[in-house]
């Protein structure tokens, strides 16, 4: 794993213009742990001939504890400037990428794109945003041991013209994506690929604000996630925050029953020139399906499925019987999922913008 962290997970260029670390959740941080945080500091000192200056300095936003004084303390045995960056209160700017956590994310990307142009002589593309004027002046100060510190508001009066429109119009397939279904004009899949326990929070805070209750609309879980996770604390954490369901389906990461591609850690591959009429081992969606019952969540409907295309085919049934009411369809837990639910939807290509 060391290795894999060394030269493939953790990729900075020679002489990168500035860094950013994103959120580290408590699933990942458990697999990364602090040899991360050393590769990352350690290839971010990446120095020109003539100078022992650094050659970037290094973003974050506000992080668990132990994540924020691991990185903390590696950046100043580095003596790499670090500043974390917090969105300011005010959501004023719709995202093009939902929920209240993106804008976090997005104080992010904007803080090292105003990096980025101040270091490469494109300040003029700041011009009219005093505060990202003056957050560059702060972020791009040689190091010294102050903890930086830097809110930024995301609103149309307070960024440039095309930073506020590049958030605006952002999309991310696979995250808060909300997508009609072709065939059937009552149901809406609201697709998002949490995996992890905070992720999973976050996906369902967005899902109930998008699927208000009503007495004509019907909700369906789509779930998956990959063996090894702690499924008991994601569907635990989901139930917490999600509206009531009124129907779950547990699927394979498979597109089709027959489908050989393993996209699965823990699934054993189905043969390609298996008969249509073989099923793949359904042992895990029935584990997950007992845990959600187990952990109280009620549903008239609950089944496991051999693939998403087969799911996708019981929703519009489940549908076709409520014409008159409408279906608002999460699907998570699993990126693996998402991208098979929209290959069964033939929606993959255009979530893409490919077609």
């Amino acid at each position: 794993m060391w290795l894999s962290l060394k030269w493939a997970s953790v990729v900075v260029p020679m002489q990168p213009m500035s860094c950013n670390r994103w959120s580290v959740e408590s699933q990942h941080w458990d697999l990364i742990t602090c040899v991360c945080w050393a590769i990352l500091c350690r290839k971010l000192r990446a120095k020109k001939p003539e100078s022992s200056k650094l050659a970037c300095p290094l973003f974050t936003v506000e992080q668990r504890a132990d994540a924020a004084a691991t990185l903390r303390d590696k950046a100043t045995a580095t003596k790499t400037p670090l500043t974390t960056v917090r969105p300011s209160a005010s959501r004023l700017l719709p995202l093009g990428v939902a929920g209240e956590h993106q804008y976090g994310n997005a104080a992010l990307a904007t803080a090292l794109a105003s990096s980025f142009f101040a270091s490469t002589g494109r300040s003029a593309l700041l011009a009219g945003s005093a505060q990202l004027e003056s957050f560059v002046q702060v972020a791009n100060a040689p190091f010294d041991a102050t903890e930086r510190a830097v809110e930024l508001e995301l609103s149309d009066a307070a960024l440039p013209v095309g930073a506020a429109r590049a958030l605006r119009e952002c999309r991310w397939p696979g995250r808060s994506q909300l997508l009609s279904d072709p065939v059937c004009d009552n149901v809406r899949f609201a697709l998002d690929g949490a995996h992890t326990v905070e992720s999973m929070g976050a996906a369902a805070r967005w899902f109930a604000s998008t699927s208000p209750d009503a007495p004509t609309t019907r909700r369906v879980l789509l779930f998956n996630c990959a063996v090894g996770k702690s499924s008991r604390k994601l569907l635990a954490c989901l139930l917490a925050d999600a509206p009531t369901f009124d129907a779950v389906l547990v699927s394979t990461f498979r597109t089709d029953a027959d489908d050989g591609y393993n996209r699965s850690r823990g699934e054993h591959a189905w043969p390609a020139d298996a008969p249509k009429s073989a099923l793949p081992c359904m042992t895990w969606q029935e584990e997950l399906l007992d845990a959600y019952v187990e952990l109280g969540g009620g549903a008239v409907v609950a089944q496991t499925v051999a693939s998403t295309r087969n799911a996708v085919a019981e929703i519009r049934s489940y549908a076709a019987t409520r014409p008159n009411e409408r279906v608002d369809v999460l699907v998570t837990g699993s990126l693996y999922l998402v991208g098979a639910a929209l290959e069964a939807l033939d929606a993959a290509d255009s979530a893409l913008n490919l077609k």
